[in-house]
């Protein structure tokens, strides 16, 4: 999957096509127009520009054109998320990800993948992270990574 940036509100679209493939543009605006208050017009710009960055697809089916997505929810989503990851220093996704557990309710379930990941992510793991950023955007302070003096 290329990396695919979409806004909060083609999101809300994405949303409704993958609970509902095979859907018509007047079903997805019934189930968000009233609930973000958009006209139609709104949908059918966020569903033409989902098209065009290929998140989304349709076929033509009669006089109506249908839309769904070879995409799942989720690997739209953990794109999405690291896709977010890749912006910040590397120094600071480990605090990130404790305050996303610690923000997000998450089930027994959860929690044991969680264990189980961090067991997994142990043999790979380093003494210190290094910086990625470029010298003067980053405040981690680490002398090694990005020319800052502590």
């Amino acid at each position: 999957m290329e990396n695919i940036s979409i806004t909060n509100a083609e999101w809300q679209v994405v949303k409704a096509i993958c609970a509902n493939p095979d859907i018509q543009s007047g079903e997805i605006s019934k189930i968000l127009c009233e609930r973000f208050e958009w006209k139609n017009a709104t949908v059918k710009t966020l569903i033409h520009r989902l098209l065009e960055k290929k998140v989304i697809k349709n076929k033509q089916s009669g006089k109506k054109y249908l839309y769904y997505t070879d995409f799942s929810i989720d690997d739209l989503a953990k794109q999405m998320m690291q896709s977010q990851i890749e912006k910040i220093c590397s120094t600071k996704v480990g605090k990130i990800i404790v305050s996303l557990i610690d923000k997000n309710e998450l089930s027994f379930k959860d929690l044991d993948d969680i264990k189980k990941a961090l067991e997994n992510k142990k043999q790979f793991a380093v003494d210190e992270v290094k910086c990625n950023c470029i010298p003067g955007q980053c405040d981690c302070n680490h002398e090694s990574c990005c020319g800052h003096r502590k």
